[in-house]
């Protein structure tokens, strides 16, 4: 079967951390690789979305600097105490997005956990907003996404880094991992932020290593000394993203060659 793209570009999720994503996709533009499939999960589907609707790297960090933290925790205790996803969903339209996945400009491949049958699902066509809003509901803190009667929260659970999503559809596969396993032994870990962090890191690695195999290029930005909601320091973690790839410029560009 003759394969559709030359070039696909995995995106794992990450929280804050996958500003990451924009740094390495201006990168690889520099670097003259331009990506025609994407296959993204929780904030990877984020900024796949805003890749694959055609935004340059300076309007995604646009993007991101003009969203406010605070205002995606609108607490609803009525309904368990969880928020909802209704900022990042107008974020998200008043950036315009499209209504489906055939409107982008490139082809986007996004994963969401279905709680309801308990497996993965990959989208890949029809409606799009709700699909990027359940790949990125991220258990206990946000409710999850209903779509056709069923439950679904972050893709990332099952599969954080969804190679096995489009490694039928590209020739060479360029994944960007934004949660590497650190082994930090200075770390005691005594607050309750540091052990859920630290579990969130655990279970995410243990999914990501299949995928890994998958990708003849990974690229593991050493961002984990931030936080999954460190968004005020949206800048150096988009340079981190940025300067791992550009250190990897001719290893990336031999294996494409190959």
């Amino acid at each position: 079967m003759k394969v559709k793209h030359d070039i696909g570009l995995v995106l794992s999720g990450g929280g804050a951390r996958g500003i990451a994503h924009i740094g390495v996709l201006k990168a690889l533009n520099e670097l003259n690789i331009h990506p025609t499939v994407i296959s993204g999960t929780s904030a990877g589907s984020i900024i796949g979305v805003l890749y694959a609707m055609g935004l340059s790297s300076k309007e995604m960090i646009d993007f991101v600097g003009h969203s406010s933290l605070w205002k995606f925790f609108r607490f609803e205790w009525s309904a368990g105490g969880l928020s909802n996803l209704n900022y990042l969903k107008e974020r998200l339209i008043q950036v315009g997005i499209p209504p489906n996945f055939e409107n982008l400009q490139k082809k986007l491949f996004v994963t969401a956990t279905n709680l309801t049958k308990g497996k993965t699902e990959i989208f890949h066509d029809g409606p799009l907003l709700d699909t990027i809003l359940a790949s990125c509901s991220i258990p206990l803190v946000f409710k999850p996404v209903i779509i056709n009667g069923d439950r679904y929260a972050d893709g990332g659970i099952l599969n954080n880094l969804p190679a096995s999503a489009i490694i039928s559809q590209a020739q060479r596969l360029i994944g960007v991992n934004v949660i590497p396993l650190s082994m930090d032994e200075d770390k005691d870990y005594h607050s309750s932020i540091q052990v859920a962090q630290r579990c969130f890191e655990l279970f995410m690695n243990a999914n990501t290593q299949p995928e890994l195999i998958a990708c003849d290029i990974v690229i593991e930005p050493k961002v984990q000394e931030f936080y999954l909601f460190s968004l005020p320091k949206f800048n150096l973690i988009h340079d981190i993203g940025y300067e791992t790839t550009m250190a990897q410029a001719d290893k990336i560009q031999k294996a494409l060659l190959c």
